[in-house]
């Protein structure tokens, strides 16, 4: 993470990151999130942030307004995404 980011960026970051796992049915991801903080949920999942999270942020298919089935499928098909 770069010192630029806020802890706000990151709890926010990190609950669209176990929204977006625990959407997909990954059970042993679901438990290891349910136990960490966000802090932790960043350090030990920084590879699937750096290929999801960052995705999500980068994109801007999370947002209040289309959370839900609709960002889920953007961010499994990131092409899709950039071509809307």
């Amino acid at each position: 993470m770069d010192a630029t980011t806020t802890t706000r960026q990151q709890a926010r970051d990190a609950s669209m990151l176990k929204r977006f796992l625990v959407g997909r049915g990954m059970g042993k991801l679901e438990l290891c999130l349910k136990h960490l903080g966000n802090n932790e949920v960043h350090c030990s999942l920084t590879y699937l942030n750096t290929r999801i999270g960052n995705q999500i942020v980068a994109s801007g298919t999370f947002t209040r307004r289309t959370q839900g089935r609709k960002s889920r499928r953007a961010v499994a098909h990131p092409a899709a995404a950039k071509k809307a």
